[in-house]
């Protein structure tokens, strides 16, 4: 998928859609949360294997985050409308 497809399917002109790259996902990250509040880098970053617009992000303070793209298909086929991230363990 295009980007300019991608940002056809979500409706909110508020809701930036980033790449679905490493950059992309650090760059959501630095603009939607304060992960990277304190001049933190990125360690490490990878894409989920099956599905597209999910990456795994570690963080040099060592926060493992998990990054869901708007614009890309969730498991059951559905344009995720927001971008969203989660902190896990």
């Amino acid at each position: 998928m295009r980007i300019d497809e991608i940002k056809e399917a979500v409706p909110s002109a508020k809701v930036t859609v980033y790449p679905d790259t490493a950059k992309g996902a650090e760059a959501m990250l630095r603009d939607e949360s304060t992960y990277f509040s304190n001049g933190e880098t990125v360690v490490r970053a990878r894409p989920d294997p099956e599905v597209q617009g999910v990456w795994e992000v570690i963080t040099s303070a060592n926060v493992r985050c998990i990054a869901y793209l708007a614009g890309y298909k969730d498991p059951w086929g559905n344009v995720r409308q927001f971008n969203d991230f989660e902190e896990t363990d």
